[in-house]
């Protein structure tokens, strides 16, 4: 994640936006997850990020990633 200038943060909001979406009670579309990452970064990440960043969470956040749905 280095790569696209995420600081540690930022990585500190990823980690909380995970938490978000493990209290809710329904899973999340991709979409809707683009759109939340986007505004707790303050960013424009294209949906390719958003992708690379749920595979490098997916071992971290398990629960959190299996509730974005495409």
């Amino acid at each position: 994640m280095l790569y696209y200038g995420i600081s540690a943060k930022d990585s500190e909001k990823i980690d909380r936006l995970f938490l978000d979406i493990v209290e809710q009670k329904n899973a999340v579309s991709f979409s809707d997850f683009n759109q939340m990452l986007n505004k707790k970064l303050n960013t424009d990440f294209a949906p390719q990020v958003a992708r690379q960043l749920l595979e490098a969470y997916k071992t971290y956040q398990p629960l959190a990633v299996s509730k974005v749905k495409e």
